[in-house]
């Protein structure tokens, strides 16, 4: 438990949660919607920071994201709750917690080692899915935050009703969105879901606007939300507000939670579905759950181009960059993805201070660093972060060097402890460095001639 993000402080003890768009306010003692914020004393508490639920490696096709690195691994954490309480639930196990006997937690994952493990398992992002990220957003906040540090991407997997703090809180770190838009009638998310359309559309448009690469789904629910006005209208406001260019998915819905009762999503309702979105302009609509019509083909001459069984792509002809291979048609999206993880599996990882100089609490502390990472085979510096040392103690620093991967540190000197613990943690320390920028550093090591004065 962990005092939570975005509230603010009302008389009798009461807070003010700015979290989703619910806004709730909590008494004291109470907690609120979400039932994962609770109200202690006037401070507001979160009691799922770090208490993971599921950690999975997940083709990042599965959230579903098919313009985005496609072919690459999603790291997939999330913990119990959410903000919403849809009668269709596919997760809602895990999602529809609403005491605190029934917090499920598998084990306690720190941020640091939710990145660890992403690392290791050569993923080339995280995602915050399966349940609501909006509800555990502190855990997802920290851990996005040492992800880009060290190159990850971050993916939320979202129902899109958080505020615009949220997301401008959480904007700088997040690199890609899939909101789920589970209606376009406003009493559809009253009657069904338990919210409001108009804070997820605000929602898709402010990530729209932020840079966020987005793709939006929508489950067809039979006799819910597939009537065809309403499909269009989707389609629409898609088109128009967030670019021809937004992916849209359109899932079969399965018997589930409180709806077990409703047959699945006919053929024939997909079908049309896609048809409406295509007709309303945009130019990648997808039928999830439902093999074969998930493959990617050019806009202009509709040659395929991506090849999907399932969530594993089985062929992917796109030309560098994201372009079709025939007309040369630019295809929206992030497509790298392949090439960065072989580089993420074999890096090496230098970190440097960013003011070359003895760190040690005897001769001036430098808090920033530099992290390069770099391929093993070329040696080509393939991404460079900054990260924030802890304070300066003997084992703090290693151990933060350790918890990111670093292989190697160029310093002019750590101190003796210090740089035992690195030892230990099996770091190498090149000590006695001149005062050069990073850069030159990195590139003295890559060539085998780093003047030093010792090198432990």
């Amino acid at each position: 438990m962990r005092t939570a993000m975005l509230w603010d402080e009302l008389s009798d003890n009461c807070v003010h949660c700015r979290l989703c768009a619910h806004r709730c306010v909590i008494s004291d003692g109470k907690r609120g919607l979400c039932q994962m914020r609770e109200n202690r004393g006037g401070t507001l508490y979160t009691l799922v920071s770090e208490q993971g639920i599921i950690q999975h490696v997940d083709p990042v096709e599965k959230k579903p994201l098919y313009h985005f690195y496609p072919g690459s691994t999603a790291y997939s954490i999330a913990t119990s709750g959410c903000n919403f309480r849809c009668r269709w639930c596919q997760n809602w196990d895990i999602s529809q917690v609403v005491s605190k006997k029934h917090l499920q937690v598998s084990e306690s994952l720190s941020p640091t080692r939710a990145v660890v493990a992403a690392r290791r398992a050569g993923c080339r992002s995280i995602a915050y899915t399966y349940t609501e990220p909006t509800v555990f957003f502190e855990y997802a906040y920290e851990t996005a935050r040492l992800a880009h540090e060290t190159g990850l991407a971050n993916i939320f997997v979202t129902n899109g009703y958080m505020t615009a703090d949220a997301l401008g809180a959480i904007e700088p770190y997040l690199d890609a969105a899939n909101v789920d838009l589970k209606a376009f009638r406003d009493e559809t998310y009253r009657k069904y879901v338990g919210g409001r359309l108009q804070p997820v559309l605000d929602t898709l448009k402010q990530m729209a606007s932020l840079g966020i690469w987005l793709e939006v789904t929508t489950l067809v629910v039979p006799g819910i939300n597939d009537d065809v006005t309403e499909l269009r209208d989707a389609a629409t406001f898609i088109a128009d507000e967030l670019g021809v260019d937004t992916p849209w998915h359109i899932s079969r819905f399965s018997p589930a939670h409180r709806m077990t009762h409703v047959a699945p999503t006919p053929l024939a309702t997909l079908a049309k579905a896609r048809k409406i979105g295509l007709q309303a302009g945009l130019r990648y609509v997808y039928v999830g759950n439902l093999p074969g019509e998930e493959n990617t083909y050019c806009h202009r001459c509709g040659r395929p181009l991506i090849r999907r069984d399932a969530y594993r792509v089985i062929q992917n002809d796109l030309q560098a960059r994201g372009s079709c291979p025939d007309c040369g048609q630019p295809v929206a999206g992030l497509w790298t993805g392949a090439e960065e993880v072989s580089a993420r599996v074999n890096h090496l990882r230098i970190a440097v201070p960013t003011a070359v100089g003895n760190t040690s609490s005897h001769s001036g502390y430098r808090r920033e660093w530099v992290m390069f990472d770099l391929d093993q085979q070329t040696k080509q510096i393939i991404h460079k972060s900054m990260f924030l040392a802890p304070p300066s103690t003997s084992s703090a620093l290693p151990q933060r060097l350790h918890e990111l991967d670093t292989n190697v540190v160029l310093t002019a000197g750590l101190g003796q402890r210090t740089e035992q613990w690195l030892a230990q943690l099996g770091i190498e320390v090149v000590s006695g460095v001149p005062p050069e920028s990073p850069e030159q550093l990195v590139s003295h090591y890559l060539d085998g001639n780093v003047p030093v004065s010792s090198r432990e």
